[in-house]
């Protein structure tokens, strides 16, 4: 996974962010699961209603058999150092 990409995936930002949640999804997923949560979130913030963004990116690698995306290699978590690096370095 040693390739440097760009993140993209689905967000809600309004007008005037100040403030913002980044959601970060699990192995074989993408970010269209978690950014169904930015709207009841924000209801919940009244406080930051008209300035909270959510952004909910796909992580930069499709898993081996093309199933959403993953972070790092699962097979390999505790030896895929420069996996870990990279997203963390996207993120």
């Amino acid at each position: 996974m040693g390739k440097k990409v760009s993140l993209y995936g689905p967000e809600l930002v309004p007008e005037n962010p100040e403030v913002g949640i980044v959601f970060l999804h699990g192995y074989g997923s993408d970010g269209e699961d978690l950014i169904q949560m930015a709207a009841p979130l924000r209801k919940l913030l009244p406080k930051y209603q008209d300035t909270l963004a959510f952004f909910s990116p796909y992580a930069p690698a499709p898993t081996p058999y093309n199933m959403g995306y993953q972070w790092f290699e699962y097979e390999d978590v505790f030896d895929d150092k420069a996996g870990l690096e990279n997203s963390a370095e996207l993120v």
